[in-house]
């Protein structure tokens, strides 16, 4: 019987979360007794690259993933599969082709390439693949068949995201600036609208005037989207809903653009006592899982992505009212609601060491990229 060809195609080298995904279930997919074949996808940008916006792979796993070879012109494989932006629908020689796509507001329109939908949904060579239930909205609103529409969860690297010993934890805190009773809110994101950093920042502000020792840290994506936290602070200061944050309250806002390699990202996860993201819309929210598996408790918003795999995790969720503006979908989190729940993790004990590494454990066991690749071999194999 002969062995299963796979052609993914998608971005290799930077740190775009598409390009993450992808990276981590191709160096999974390489232990597979498949024929793996990779192909290059231009960038959404042309002033992304490699250099400038590194993924944070060791060297090691760099090669093994440039390594992976190309499919020749000549060849079909069995199966394409597609992670990049915007989703790809072109037809192609494959009995499937599988599309992946994080929509983060049920809404497709300006998404995809290729063909028009009404093509896509009557061809069943087509089949798509979403992290979540709150992003398989979208293909199943747009009329996708069910049984076409597969959701395959995002994961976490077990060897690297876990907890810190405490002088690990003490190094990166100390990196920041932070003093040992500061409690420390973390969230790592791009600085779009439906990441909710707004509504973070008016939260903390307002929180920061009764508790001295609150920190919020925040690591922005400014290398691929050219826009840092300051530079985001005044942008609304000068809109109809300014922050107007004292001096006092910006200087205890820290802001991190630099890239960082996986290993450094572990560190402040574990160097925080709150992971937060109050979000809009989220095809999947990796960073949450990510924190959670440092043994972090998460504050994440409810009725997104992350009811998928929130069980699962420590800490709250953000009360929010689900909107609709021109068939976009979004949720608002309530603002009080997420301050109270700061608050109360704020009042409570810091979990034990115990605590954290039977939250990482769980999470480390359940959503390594080893065992949700699994899953997303076993998608791509029903052929």
């Amino acid at each position: 019987m002969a062995r299963l060809s796979i052609s993914v195609e998608g971005w290799l080298g930077i740190n775009h979360s598409y390009a993450l995904v992808n990276q981590h279930q191709l160096l999974e997919l390489k232990s597979f007794d498949i024929d793996l074949y990779h192909k290059n996808v231009p960038f959404h940008s042309t002033n992304w690259n490699a250099e400038k916006n590194y993924s944070g792979f060791t060297s090691d796993q760099h090669q093994a993933l440039v390594d992976i070879s190309n499919l020749d012109d000549e060849m079909t494989p069995d199966v394409i599969y597609r992670i990049s932006s915007p989703y790809n629908y072109a037809n192609a020689k494959a009995k499937k082709i599988f599309v992946f796509g994080p929509p983060e507001h049920h809404f497709l329109t300006g998404l995809f390439t290729g063909a028009n939908i009404t093509d896509v949904i009557t061809n069943e060579k087509f089949e798509f693949i979403a992290p979540s239930k709150w992003a398989s909205q979208a293909f199943l609103k747009a009329g996708f068949p069910t049984d076409r529409v597969h959701i395959v969860s995002h994961g976490v690297d077990p060897q690297l995201f876990r907890v810190s010993e405490e002088n690990r934890r003490s190094k990166y805190r100390s990196e920041l600036g932070l003093n040992d009773d500061d409690f420390v809110l973390l969230s790592v994101s791009s600085l779009s609208w439906n990441k909710g950093q707004d509504i973070l920042i008016r939260a903390f502000a307002k929180l920061r005037l009764k508790y001295k020792n609150l920190k919020l840290v925040i690591k922005d994506q400014h290398n691929l989207y050219g826009m840092n936290v300051i530079q985001f602070i005044e942008m609304y200061e000068k809109s109809p809903f300014p922050f107007n944050l004292t001096e006092e309250i910006l200087n205890s806002i820290i802001f991190i653009s630099a890239n960082l390699s996986f290993d450094q990202l572990q560190g402040f996860y574990s160097a925080s006592d709150c992971y937060v993201s109050p979000y809009r819309g989220e095809g999947f929210n990796l960073p949450a899982l990510e924190a959670a598996a440092c043994g972090v408790p998460v504050i994440v918003t409810r009725g997104g992505s992350t009811d998928d795999f929130f069980a699962d995790l420590m800490g709250a969720q953000v009360e929010s009212s689900t909107m609709s503006v021109d068939g976009v979908v979004y949720l608002e989190p309530n603002i009080d609601d997420l301050m109270m729940q700061i608050e109360k993790i704020f009042l409570q004990s810091r979990p034990s060491i115990s605590k954290k590494n039977e939250l990482s454990a769980k999470i480390r066991e359940k959503y390594s990229w080893k065992k949700v690749t699994e899953s997303l071999f076993k998608v791509l194999s029903s052929t």
